[in-house]
């Protein structure tokens, strides 16, 4: 017993709550403007009734919440062509001796005919070759792509070079086609990523681009753009070379849309020298971005077995609100107990939603105070958009007697 207070003396001193403070925000939610949403959203959840639940993780492994951006890499590029291009002959520039290439129609047309392996013509500085493997839509969809059944691709054999492809007899003259070049080979490797993965309304997103390969950077060419979750073309980008070798580019005070259609996407498109040899490069990533429709005021209230977070709202949904509840065991390690969650339908101005304090998880953890919700999230459930995070979250170094089902 002695160790047992000794030990929840300590975390207490530890994480510097005053033995009066039930409750509190360890990181107080950041205040925002609100702004109304300008989308028309068809799939509108209107159910009113309040849903809640306390999803039981005792003994399960818990992975802190890091708001970091995806690091996507990348050994492939695409072109754009069209009918009379390939029949001429185009340049693929190349860094490797194994190439996977993939031709796709852009549109469905009655002219449009599934290209043949004899109607393909592969040449190197003056040498032919010959596709190692080919394969039509039917043999990529069976893999799981999905691709037009007019869609071809080839594996060839080469070098570091400019590998020209030549395209005999198109029927349609006027078809416009994507080419798709992989290197899986290559040392040439594109990394793009963006600063965090959810950026809270009105923030600056920073985007970051960097090549290298076996020597270290490659310096480069780099242009790029912003596609909203509707999919439209929302911003262009514009990048600088960064303190680190890398290029980046700043999308200053971002704008929240609700994620219906998807995440926000960044695209870009490099070109480098090495060697003098062409080296192409494309990635995109996704981020998204909080819709500042609502967001949590501060205050907390204990009362009749419900914890109350107090909300801010200027657009009437459907919201939700999540967050993990973690305890201390006896050696003084914070461990899960319950992901908890409610949702409800709230009416614009100063309102609140509830978790239902799960007193059963609790008594069945073991775990004692300090008890700390981490990751409090805000959802605009209505628009299937995130609008708000707490990642500390909140600390209750007692548990209030409106809380215990001792009361």
């Amino acid at each position: 017993m002695n160790n047992k207070k000794i030990t929840l003396s300590w975390l207490l001193a530890a994480l510097s709550i005053p033995a009066s403070a039930e409750m509190k925000w360890v990181e107080q939610p950041v205040i925002q403007k609100l702004a109304l949403s300008s989308e028309k959203s068809a799939a509108l959840n209107v159910t009113r009734e309040r849903v809640t639940f306390n999803q039981n993780l005792i003994g399960q492994a818990h992975h802190e919440f890091q708001n970091q951006g995806f690091n996507t890499e990348s050994k492939q590029y695409w072109i754009d062509s069209d009918a009379t291009q390939l029949a001429q002959g185009i340049n693929l520039p190349l860094s490797s001796e194994t190439a996977i290439i993939r031709i796709n129609p852009l549109q469905k047309t009655t002219k449009i005919q599934a290209i043949e392996e004899q109607q393909i013509e592969l040449s190197m500085a003056g040498d032919q070759l010959t596709p190692q493997t080919f394969v039509n839509g039917q043999q990529l969809k069976a893999t799981g792509m999905s691709v037009s059944e007019e869609t071809v691709a080839l594996k060839v054999m080469a070098q570091a070079g400019n590998l020209n492809l030549k395209v005999n007899d198109l029927v349609d003259k006027d078809g416009k086609y994507v080419i798709h070049v992989f290197e899986p080979e290559s040392n040439h490797i594109l990394a793009l990523k963006t600063t965090q993965q959810n950026y809270t309304n009105g923030a600056d997103v920073t985007i970051k681009v960097h090549m290298n390969d076996a020597a270290g950077s490659v310096p480069m060419k780099v242009n790029g753009y912003v596609t909203g979750p509707n999919g439209e073309k929302a911003h262009n980008l514009t990048f600088k070379t960064g303190r680190e070798g890398d290029y980046q580019a700043v999308l200053s005070e971002i704008q929240g849309q609700s994620m219906i259609n998807g995440l926000w996407e960044v695209h870009t498109f490099t070109e480098a020298t090495v060697n003098g040899q062409k080296i192409l490069r494309d990635a995109s990533t996704a981020f998204a971005v909080n819709l500042a429709s609502a967001q949590f005021n501060g205050q907390l209230e204990a009362a009749q077995g419900r914890l109350v977070l107090g909300i801010e709202n200027i657009s009437a949904a459907r919201y939700e609100i999540s967050g993990t509840l973690m305890g201390y065991d006896n050696k003084g390690n914070k461990k899960p107990i319950a992901l908890m969650m409610a949702a409800q339908w709230l009416e614009a101005g100063q309102t609140s939603l509830s978790f239902d304090w799960p007193n059963e998880l609790i008594k069945a953890s073991g775990y004692q105070a300090p008890f700390v919700i981490s990751g409090v999230a805000l959802k605009n459930q209505s628009l299937m958009a995130p609008v708000q995070r707490v990642e500390q979250g909140i600390m209750l170094s007692e548990l209030p007697a409106e809380l215990s089902d001792k009361k």
